[in-house]
């Protein structure tokens, strides 16, 4: 049983589990596992397996998201205790994989989102970097409408989601609800 919590403070077991991300050359843009560039979020959340942190993430309101808020930002899963949780748990019939997404990622970004909504925001998107043409960010949605029944939407569109135009990796796919406030797509 995997159990989620999310808080308006930085738990020292999600900074444990972004210096192991931050090591870990395997993953893609490890650098944003910085531990420095996690100061300023509205919450953070941490999923654990058996009290063991197994996943976490965060999100954001930049000024650059006009009235959005980012949810899921900085995603990590650990390869957990009692299983590797990161190939095989995205596999249709996996533990915890369950119509296009793993559920706890789903509870980080219920609980995120009710966070938000509590303290006055109503415009929120999730960025996903989508080298499948949007296939993947397709199949997310749907997870996320199927376990939420909340009606997001994808944008065909890749969004600059970080101040940095020149940098592909700043341009995302994104699913959101309520409105897009973000400035530029392509």
């Amino acid at each position: 049983m995997i159990v989620t919590v999310t808080a308006e403070d930085c738990s020292k077991d999600l900074i444990d589990l972004y210096n192991i991300a931050f090591t870990d050359k395997t993953i893609r843009h490890n650098e944003n596992y910085n531990t420095n560039k996690i100061l300023n979020a509205l919450c953070y959340s941490v999923s654990y397996e058996n009290d063991i942190p197994i996943s976490g993430s965060m999100c954001w309101h930049k000024e650059y998201y006009n009235d959005s808020v980012r949810l899921a930002t900085r995603y990590y899963v650990s390869n957990g205790p009692s299983e590797h949780l990161r190939t095989p748990s995205l596999r249709p019939g996996g533990k915890y994989y369950q119509k296009g997404i793993r559920t706890f990622a789903v509870e980080q970004i219920v609980q995120q989102l009710e966070f938000c909504k509590n303290i006055g925001y109503n415009n929120f998107f999730i960025s996903i970097a989508d080298d499948t043409s949007g296939k993947r960010t397709a199949l997310i949605t749907k997870g996320l409408i199927y376990h939420t029944g909340l009606d997001w939407k994808t944008s065909p569109h890749d969004w600059l989601v970080y101040p940095k135009p020149e940098e592909d990796n700043c341009w995302q796919k994104i699913i959101w609800l309520g409105e897009i406030k973000l400035d530029h797509k392509k």
